[in-house]
């Protein structure tokens, strides 16, 4: 009996297979690629996201997210159940009717959007959890973020992401920009 064990394989190795040399993701292999002409986006009721696929299934609860956010975010959709299991993938948007295309770049919009902190009023750690008091363009925000690789992202050595525990994302863009008061309290996340 061998000793030998096989290490993990990371996680983003094994999220959506990268295009091939030719750009689709078809030529690639990826089994859940539909021809964008049989999705179709509606909302149901409570205005909840429902996607059919003609001649395949119904999604009741559908999510519409970037296969490639930070490399590529108007191809390589994912439509994901409410379960988050992807149901299909689509190229490009463009092969969409109309009325799914508003709905893509609406999800999209809302799902992607980042708040840019303008200014840090109050931080308040409490083991690996942080309370934040901030100003953002769309005005004053509390969140909490669980500190972590995925929710405090070093996006350049002057730029940080940070992710709160509902889904949240928020950026400082360049942390030099920031008052005095604010840039002490980047130092407890650095």
């Amino acid at each position: 009996m061998s000793n030998t064990t096989v290490p993990e394989q990371d996680h983003m190795d094994a999220a959506a297979p990268e295009p091939s040399a030719s750009g689709t993701l078809a030529e690639a292999g990826a089994a859940s690629v539909v021809d964008p002409t049989r999705v179709q986006l509606f909302r149901g009721p409570h205005g909840v996201l429902r996607a059919t696929i003609d001649g395949d299934r119904s999604v009741l609860r559908a999510k519409v997210v970037c296969a490639f956010p930070l490399s590529d975010q108007h191809r390589y959709l994912s439509i994901l159940d409410g379960k988050g299991k992807e149901a299909c993938l689509i190229e490009s948007v463009d092969r969409l009717d109309a009325a799914s295309q508003r709905l893509v770049a609406e999800e999209l919009a809302r799902y992607y959007r980042v708040s840019a902190i303008s200014r840090i009023h109050r931080v308040r750690q409490e083991y690996r959890t942080f309370y934040w008091d901030v100003r953002t363009e769309r005005g004053g925000r509390d969140f909490v973020v669980k500190w972590g690789p995925d929710t405090v992202l070093w996006l350049t050595p002057k730029t940080v992401q940070l992710e709160d525990v509902d889904g949240n994302r928020f950026i400082i863009p360049d942390i030099d920009e920031l008052d005095p008061h604010s840039r002490k309290f980047v130092a407890l996340i650095e």
